[in-house]
C-alpha cells in the first residue's frame, strides 16, 4: 500500500473501526439553537491555565480544544480525521516532510487574523512545555512558508502525522500573546470566554459567525463547573443545575439508569490504568505485582462491568497474553503515588490492589512530599492508531521510550500494513517481558446527562464528553 493510499483510508474511516464499539449511527437531524450547556466535570484544579493542556484535566480538554480553541486536524463524529483548522496536508514520498495547507479568513476572538505563524510559534510553545504530547519530539522543524501554508520536518517518516494534530494539548494560540506575556484565553474556537476561574468555572459564549456554522456549535453559551467529588456532580445533575456529567460509577450510575429523567452512555475500554514501577529495581517490583496481581478479581472489586482485565498492552484486544513473571523479594513497605489525572476510577483500583497485596505482606502508603515514589499510578487515554498508542507509553519514562523506540521509528517507515503490525505485535511481546509498567486494566468513560439534550452520533473519541467536543457538537431538543 503506497502513502496516498494509506492516507485516504484513515481519512475515510480506517480508524472508525476502533470507535466503533460505543458507537450510535449518526444521523441528520434538527438542530436546536440557543440556551447554555451546563456540565459538571469531574476534575478540574487551580493549577489550570490555557497555555498546556497536555496531561491535564478533562476541564481543559473540555474548555481548550473543545470550545474556546482548534487544533488543526480534529476526530468527527464518525470516527474519520477531517481538516479543523488545516483544510488539507500533503506529505512527502517518505512522509517525513508534512505540507499543511491552512483556513482563510480564521480570526482569534480579539480580532487578529490567523496566520500560519500562529501554528509555528504554538508549537514551539508547546515543545518547550513539560509533559508535551509525544510528537512534538519527533519534530525536527515547523516553517511558515506562507501565510495559509506550514511545512513541519519530522526527524523520521510518520505516515500517520495529521491523526496526531488532532491531540487536544496541540491547541493553537494567537502569536501576539504568545509573545506578549504568555498563552490567554483566546482562540478561534466556536465559543469566546467570559470567564474563567481556574479549577472551579469557565463560561464561554458563541461566536457570531465561524467556519463551523453549518455543522457545529449550536448554544449560545457553555458553562463548565469542576465537580470533582461523584456526590456533587450527581446533586448536581438531579437538581438541575447541570445538564451532563462525567465520571460516575456503580451504585451512582445505576441509581441514574432508573430514573427517566436522565439517559446513561458508557463508552468501553476508554483509558487504561498503568503503574510505574519505579527505581532501580523496578524490573524486580513489576514482576513481583505481576505475579501476585489477580487481576479478574482486581477489575471485579474497582470497577465492575465499567472495567476489563488489561494485559500490559495499551491497546484493548491488543493480547491476551501475561508475561510468564516470578515473585522476587521487595520492600515490604511501598510508598505510591496518584497522579492527578487518575480519577475516581484510578483511586478504587489502588485501594483493590492495596487489598490483594496486603494479602502477601506488602503494604502500599501515599509517598511523603519530596519522598521517591516505588510506584506511580497513571490513567491514560486509548488511542485510535497503534503508533500514537506506543507513543503515548514511551513518554511515560526513559527506560519505556529506550525499550521500544527503535521498534517505533520501524513501523512508521514501513508502508506494507501487514508488516507494520507485526512491528506493533514485537513491541507488545517486548513490554510484556522486559517493562517495568504494568497495565492491569481498561476503564470505561461515562456520560449522564437529561434527556432533552441531543447528539448527532456517539463515538469512541480520545477523551470522555464526546471526545471533549460535548459544547460543540450536542444541542437542545
Amino acid at each position: 500500500m503506497n502513502l496516498k493510499s494509506r492516507r485516504k483510508l484513515l481519512q475515510t474511516g480506517v480508524a472508525a473501526a476502533l470507535f466503533a464499539a460505543s458507537g450510535v449511527p449518526v444521523a441528520a437531524q434538527q438542530r436546536g439553537h440557543g440556551g447554555r450547556l451546563r456540565v459538571g466535570v469531574a476534575d478540574g484544579g487551580p493549577r489550570d491555565a490555557w497555555g498546556h493542556t497536555a496531561g491535564g484535566s478533562a476541564f481543559m480538554a473540555l474548555a481548550g480544544q473543545g470550545a474556546v480553541f482548534d487544533t488543526l486536524t480534529e476526530a468527527s463524529e464518525d470516527g474519520s480525521l477531517r481538516g479543523e483548522l488545516a483544510l488539507d496536508w500533503v506529505p512527502s514520498e517518505d512522509a517525513s516532510v508534512w505540507r499543511l495547507f491552512l483556513r482563510d479568513g480564521v480570526r482569534f476572538h480579539d480580532g487578529s487574523t490567523f496566520t500560519s505563524s500562529d501554528v509555528v510559534r504554538s508549537f514551539a510553545h508547546h515543545q518547550e512545555q513539560p509533559f508535551s504530547a509525544p510528537i512534538l519530539q519527533t519534530i525536527h522543524s515547523a516553517i511558515a512558508v506562507s501565510s495559509n501554508e506550514v511545512r513541519f520536518v519530522l526527524e523520521a517518516g510518520n505516515p500517520d502525522f495529521p491523526w496526531f494534530l488532532s491531540d487536544p494539548s496541540l491547541i493553537i494560540h494567537s502569536e501576539r500573546h504568545l509573545a506578549g506575556g504568555g498563552p490567554q484565553g483566546v482562540g478561534t474556537g466556536l465559543f469566546r470566554v467570559d470567564s474563567f476561574a481556574p479549577g472551579q468555572r469557565l463560561l464561554a459564549r458563541r461566536v457570531s459567525t465561524h467556519f463551523k456554522d453549518s455543522r457545529a456549535g449550536w448554544f449560545d453559551e457553555v458553562e463548565l463547573l469542576a465537580l470533582p467529588d461523584e456526590t456533587h456532580r450527581l446533586q448536581a445533575l438531579v437538581s438541575g443545575r447541570v445538564d451532563v456529567v462525567n465520571g460516575l460509577m456503580g451504585q451512582t450510575l445505576a441509581r441514574l439508569k432508573s430514573d427517566d429523567r436522565f439517559a446513561v452512555q458508557t463508552v468501553p475500554d476508554a483509558e487504561y490504568i498503568a503503574l510505574e514501577c519505579t527505581g532501580p529495581d523496578g524490573l524486580e517490583m513489576r514482576a513481583t505485582l505481576a505475579a501476585l496481581l489477580n487481576r479478574p478479581r482486581l477489575v471485579g472489586d474497582a470497577l465492575g462491568e465499567l472495567g476489563r482485565v488489561g494485559h500490559d498492552v495499551p491497546i484493548p484486544g491488543a493480547s491476551q497474553a501475561y508475561s510468564e513473571a516470578t515473585a522476587k523479594p521487595v520492600p515490604q513497605e511501598l510508598p505510591i503515588v496518584l497522579e492527578r489525572s487518575v480519577g475516581l476510577a484510578g483511586a478504587r483500583i489502588v485501594t483493590a490492589l492495596a487489598g490483594q497485596m496486603r494479602e502477601h505482606g506488602i503494604v502500599f502508603r501515599l509517598a511523603l512530599p519530596d519522598e521517591p515514589a516505588a510506584v506511580i499510578v497513571r490513567r491514560l487515554p486509548v488511542r485510535p492508531l497503534a503508533d500514537w498508542a506506543w507513543s503515548d507509553w514511551a513518554a511515560i519514562s526513559d527506560t519505556s521510550r529506550l525499550l521500544v523506540q527503535d521498534h517505533l521509528l520501524a513501523a512508521r517507515a514501513e508502508l506494507d500494513p501487514t508488516a507494520r503490525a507485526g512491528i506493533y505485535s514485537d513491541i507488545a511481546a517486548l513490554v510484556r517481558d522486559c517493562s517495568s509498567l504494568l497495565i492491569p486494566c481498561f476503564v470505561a468513560n461515562t456520560l449522564a446527562y437529561r434527556r432533552n439534550l441531543r447528539l448527532s452520533g456517539s463515538t469512541r473519541h480520545l477523551l470522555d464528553l464526546d471526545g471533549a467536543r460535548i459544547a460543540e457538537r450536542w444541542w437542545r431538543a
